[in-house]
């Protein structure tokens, strides 16, 4: 993709922007606003699923160009700057996620910024403030000084930190709403996150949720896929085993998504799993006549030994589970026919 490709919606949605600032429709400001905001932030942050300009320009970066000189703005307009017009890349994220920092948090919520003398001993700056007054020869000093992995981290825990912020917030309120139920105004509330980052990483309620499963779900592939399923291996050895190893990480969520306002794609998608994985051992009888009913049997039987497991208050490991639904697994195997 050429620069004018990347640049070109950007430029389309800015414009679009421009023209609804004329106006009073709040809700379309604030749409493009937040579309501009993620056009120009690292995929990451912004929950989009192809590359953005910030991440192309961070891989440049991180591929030895940190200390390359660039300049300040190539607008028309002259912003007047203080300092330098010429920088390092590096201060270039360093300005805007300092400027993010105070705005979103001081500005705009009235709490503590993320940004503290820790995090400044860690990345290394000489410097609290955006930069803003530095001349060329202070903010090259500044970049070489600059611990550009430790502020990748940063924006990498940023992003971590507020999804998981709301991911606790989602579990604690579908122990009680239906997620028809759930707003995003309250949901954010509840975990004291402004609305407008919210919309940073999702569209809506359904979204976060969406995207939640699907996150789970890839994880659980990945590991399965390490597992093949072996007839005399269902127990502590097996895919069992991994199973619930997964289910006991995710149990939090596993349990409200399983419950009685839970998410019934969800339990669809824990259904299409089991039999994925563990009804392989059932090939030698797919020919008998009753096979889709044994399979429909198995299959629900897991999930409710799952649910019943999920709502323990002092449940079994995911070894003793693992060793429990095996025998039963293989106890019934017993019972299934053999090839025509």
């Amino acid at each position: 993709m050429t620069k004018e490709e990347l640049f070109a919606p950007i430029r389309e949605c800015y414009g679009e922007l421009r023209e609804a600032l004329k106006g009073s429709d709040l809700d379309k400001i604030r749409q493009l606003t937040l579309e501009v905001h993620a056009m120009v932030h690292p995929a990451e942050i912004s929950g989009r699923k192809e590359k953005t300009i910030a991440d192309y320009v961070l891989e440049y970066m991180m591929d030895g160009n940190r200390d390359t000189l660039v300049p300040r703005e190539d607008y028309d307009v002259d912003l007047h700057y203080a300092g330098t017009r010429t920088v390092p890349m590096c201060w270039q994220f360093w300005h805007t996620y300092r400027i993010e920092d105070l705005v979103s948090n001081i500005l705009m919520v009235n709490r503590n910024q993320i940004f503290n003398s820790e995090w400044q001993r860690k990345i290394g700056s000489p410097i609290t403030d955006t930069g803003n007054a530095l001349e060329l020869d202070e903010a090259v000093a500044f970049g070489k000084a600059l611990n550009v992995d430790c502020l990748m981290e940063k924006m990498d825990r940023r992003v971590r930190k507020t999804r998981a912020l709301l991911l606790q917030g989602l579990v604690k309120m579908l122990e009680t709403h239906d997620i028809q139920d759930i707003s995003v105004k309250e949901l954010t509330e509840l975990v004291d996150i402004n609305r407008g980052t919210f919309y940073l990483h999702y569209d809506d309620i359904y979204d976060m949720l969406h995207k939640v499963e699907d996150e789970m779900f890839l994880e659980f592939n990945e590991i399965m896929e390490q597992k093949p399923v072996v007839t005399n291996s269902l127990a502590s050895q097996g895919p069992l085993l991994e199973f619930f190893r997964f289910l006991d990480r995710n149990r939090d969520l596993a349990k409200v998504m399983i419950g009685p306002h839970g998410d019934l794609a969800f339990v669809n998608r824990l259904k299409d799993q089991i039999e994925k994985r563990t009804l392989q051992v059932l090939e030698s009888a797919q020919s008998d006549a009753n096979y889709e009913y044994l399979c429909s049997f198995i299959i629900t039987g897991c999930v409710g030994v799952v649910e019943t497991w999920l709502k323990e208050s002092d449940p079994q490991s995911p070894e003793e589970m693992a060793e429990i639904l095996g025998a039963m697994l293989l106890r019934q195997l017993n019972f299934a026919p053999g090839p025509a």
